[in-house]
């Protein structure tokens, strides 16, 4: 039997509350909007997707449930949307992934066959997280087990008695901390990469996991994914290769029968995090504000636990990164390849 791939670990956010925002077509204003009403609130972010740059825009937010009630308030007052759907959620979060598109691939496929849909996904490079409905947190754990080995436990009970008495120190949160420019490891950049545009039904994600394992075994690395709401039951997926000239290309092929809204290339991916990224309400506002006194085009941006990562067109990199200097004290830039 083929041994299962080897993981460091993960673990699960819980206590926490899933909601979704769709805009018109041509509502390019509708992230920066939703984050400086949550910040202005006081409503921290541990997960935030948010793309639709040329189609209609949207975003994925999970929330302390405590924070609940401000978020209706906020949906209500700015988007005309008081009775929104807030869900009770749980976010996954796998690592290291070392942006091989075959975890992910193998993430979705344990996921479907539990009958788990996820409810958004997010990809940076410290970890692959995943919203789901928070009934789906026992047989989530035991998918992953299906499918995977980790360092540090070998069974669903070994991985539930590491857990006990982590959880606060999983959860802290340090809001108060108030940096006038919060402090990032390291700036990376990934330049040379192709954005792919996806569009979804609920019900195809466990075939977007055999796409994945297909991309993995062509050698390619997934160095960005998101998803975002387009319409009920509908989500948008951008996801990040290396531009490759070789032909064929072997995404095209392993992509699910579906709508692609298309490519661009060549993009840019920047990911950054930071001691207080996921805790401290306004860090996304603050940058989506720069980026946006910057003209500069963010094509999708994802925000979960402690990482930031984006994408723009390689054109606007350089303003990209003058804008993040603008609101952060960034150490170093990193170029990856």
């Amino acid at each position: 039997m083929k041994p299962l791939p080897r993981l460091g670990g993960f673990k699960i956010l819980t206590d926490v509350a899933w909601s979704s925002v769709i805009g018109p077509a041509g509502d390019e204003d509708l992230p920066e909007r939703l984050c400086r009403a949550l910040a202005g609130a006081g409503v921290n972010l541990p997960f935030l997707t948010v793309g639709g740059s040329g189609h209609p825009p949207g975003a994925h937010l999970v929330v302390d449930v405590q924070d609940v009630p401000k978020v209706r308030e906020v949906l209500g007052r700015e988007f005309g949307r008081p009775d929104a759907a807030m869900g009770e959620a749980a976010v996954f979060s796998l690592f290291p992934h070392k942006s091989d598109p075959m975890v992910m691939g193998l993430l979705l496929e344990a996921f479907g066959r539990k009958g788990i849909h996820p409810l958004a996904l997010a990809n940076s490079h410290s970890a692959i997280s995943v919203v789901v409905d928070r009934e789906s947190s026992e047989p989530g754990v035991s998918a992953l087990f299906d499918r995977f080995e980790f360092s540090a436990y070998r069974t669903p009970a070994d991985w539930k008695l590491a857990q006990k008495g982590k959880e606060a120190l999983y959860r802290e949160v340090v809001a108060s901390y108030q940096e006038r420019r919060p402090k990032v490891y390291a700036l990376e950049l990934y330049e040379a990469q192709e954005l792919w545009e996806v569009r979804l039904n609920a019900n195809q994600m466990t075939r977007m996991g055999q796409a994945f394992k297909t991309i993995g075994e062509s050698g390619r690395f997934l160095t960005f994914l998101l998803s975002w709401p387009v319409q009920p039951d509908v989500c948008g997926l951008l996801f990040c290769l290396r531009a490759v000239e070789a032909s064929p290309d072997p995404a095209p092929a392993s992509l699910p029968d579906n709508d692609i809204w298309g490519r661009r290339s060549p993009v840019t991916v920047f990911s950054m995090n930071g001691p207080h990224f996921g805790d401290r309400y306004g860090i996304v506002r603050d940058l989506l504000e720069a980026l946006n006194r910057a003209r500069v085009e963010l094509l999708g941006l994802s925000c979960s636990i402690a990482s930031i990562s984006g994408v723009v067109m390689n054109t606007q990199v350089d303003a990209a990164v003058d804008a993040v200097k603008t609101c952060f004290e960034v150490p170093s830039i990193l170029i990856r390849a």
